[in-house]
């Protein structure tokens, strides 16, 4: 029996692959990122999901992740301000608002 990690890896790779061959394909860019930051890769996340703003519409989703992707690597201002983006794309996103809440509780614990 396969480990989740060894099936996440083994998924990372297949969509590596995919981007490889197919660069202008936005889902596969779309699928690496939410594995890679599911695995907590938030460097390569962050890299996935720029090149697929390079050949996609800016979206919440896509703001929440890069949300997600920066906190993950401790950029707090960064990361609240990709949440803002995704509030202005979609007002009633309440991931990106309960996301943006805790990351302006994080700033201001940090600047005490």
């Amino acid at each position: 029996m396969e480990s989740a990690t060894g099936s996440v890896a083994e998924a990372v790779k297949t969509l590596r692959k995919a981007t490889e061959i197919r660069p202008q394909y936005p889902q596969a860019w779309y699928n690496l990122a939410e594995m890679e930051l599911s695995s907590g890769d938030y460097v390569q996340a962050e890299y996935s999901l720029k090149e697929l703003l390079k050949i996609y519409e800016e979206t919440e989703d896509i703001m929440l992740m890069l949300s997600v992707s920066a906190a993950g690597q401790g950029r707090y201002f960064e990361a609240a301000e990709y949440c803002r983006r995704a509030l202005k794309i979609r007002p009633d996103y309440t991931e990106a608002d309960d996301f943006l809440h805790r990351l302006e509780n994080t700033i201001s614990t940090i600047q005490k």
